[in-house]
């Protein structure tokens, strides 16, 4: 479902679709990897199903939070 429709069926404000592309510009600006933040933005933009995010998240490589 487009995002413009699944606003206009809630008939509410999404918050989350303005804040998750602010997020990610933030991110690309200061080089900060937010794997969840741009899943979510991929998910909401129609570019993937909730799950092929899920799959990708799960596929990555695991790794630190904090380098050691």
């Amino acid at each position: 479902m487009p995002i413009a429709e699944a606003v206009q069926q809630i008939g509410q404000v999404v918050e989350s679709i303005v804040t998750v592309d602010a997020v990610m510009r933030l991110a690309r600006q200061h080089a900060v990897d937010l794997p969840i933040s741009e899943g979510v933005q991929r998910v909401l933009h129609g570019q993937i199903t909730p799950e092929e995010g899920m799959r990708a998240l799960l596929a990555r490589e695991q790794k630190p939070e904090f380098p050691i």
